[in-house]
């Protein structure tokens, strides 16, 4: 019995107290050309769309999520997805805190002047799907789990 009125007591401390992740609410966005979707957070605003359709971008003062598509194998044939990974590798003048190949995606992440940049590629036959955030390295611990909770609703229709 005591143990019970105990555990009521706990239940009532923590119930009506939320996460920082729980009140931060989402929009979804898809898009039309390349079919990927995504959930950003409901406070960024959305710039202008691309004419051809191919991307989007969500910003803030100081956190930026831009999506887009593009075709595979028409700059070069018999692309892979390590030709991505490569030139992306080549590409990036600072040290790669974070990077994971796998047979359709990769992930990179690294700080440059202050600022922490995620990119994560999506490899397909005839498409690919990029995502990629940046926000202010002092900003980690109030960005972090944005970036957690938009890459993990991400659809990428490359594969």
């Amino acid at each position: 019995m005591g143990l019970k009125r105990k555990k009521r007591g706990e239940d009532r401390k923590t119930e009506g107290k939320k996460s920082k992740q729980d009140t931060i609410s989402y929009q979804h966005y898809t898009n039309e050309r390349y079919g990927f979707s995504l959930k950003v957070p409901s406070n960024l605003k959305m710039a202008p769309p691309p004419t051809n359709g191919d991307g989007v971008r969500f910003y803030s003062e100081d956190f930026e999520v831009t999506a887009y598509g593009n075709h595979t194998n028409i700059i070069s044939e018999n692309e892979t997805i390590e030709t991505y990974y490569n030139e992306d590798l080549n590409s990036i003048p600072v040290n790669i805190a974070y990077k994971r190949l796998t047979a359709n995606w990769y992930v990179l992440s690294y700080e440059q002047n202050g600022l922490i940049t995620y990119k994560k590629f999506f490899f397909g036959n005839e498409v690919a799907n990029t995502i990629i955030m940046t926000y202010p390295a002092s900003e980690q611990s109030k960005y972090g789990n944005s970036v957690t909770h938009i890459i993990e609703s991400f659809r990428s229709s490359a594969y």
